[in-house]
């Protein structure tokens, strides 16, 4: 399929394709940056004497730094990745997707689900995870999506109040 034009998409899709913003680009970096270093000054020693049992560094003092260091720059990339796709698609995306973290909510109470520290919260299939961080964002896009949809139709008083109720229950998350 070819790719449309620049000039024959509309202006909010021009808008959502645009350059990548520099400004954000810089702070982000600079953060990340910025937690690298902190990263490296806090664990370089506990590294170097290898002072926690259940973990091996073999005396390297830039283990913490390193592992930290591969997600840094594949979250950077996820991020510039993610910044090229329409941000309209994302909406079509959000009931599904919400669907789909409420399904994975319930296969924590499964033999799938894994409890740790007294609680059942994790996810294990195959790699470990908590299925309420991806629940949290899903719950954001639809929480955002349906906002967005009573905006337009100009019914404030209902937006306001869902608002509020996303809000809170964003908060007890």
């Amino acid at each position: 399929m070819r790719k449309k034009a620049k000039r024959d998409l509309t202006i909010e899709q021009q808008l959502a394709r645009g350059p990548l913003d520099l400004p954000y680009l810089a702070l982000v970096l600079l953060l990340t940056a910025i937690g690298l270093v902190m990263l490296l000054s806090a664990s370089y020693a506990s590294a170097y004497y290898d002072l926690d049992p259940s973990v091996k560094t073999g005396g390297n003092p830039y283990y913490y730094f390193l592992g930290q260091l591969k997600f840094a720059v594949a979250g950077v990339v996820g991020m510039y990745i993610v910044s090229k796709i329409d941000y309209q698609w994302w909406r079509g995306l959000s009931v599904p997707a919400l669907a789909g973290s409420i399904f994975l909510l319930i296969l924590v109470f499964t033999p799938l689900g894994r409890t740790s520290n007294g609680a059942r919260r994790w996810l294990d299939i195959g790699f470990s995870f908590q299925p309420s961080e991806l629940a949290k964002i899903c719950y954001i896009f639809a929480g955002s999506a349906t906002l967005e949809r009573l905006f337009r139709k100009r019914n404030l008083g209902l937006f306001m109040v869902l608002t509020a109720v996303c809000l809170g229950c964003l908060a007890l998350m």
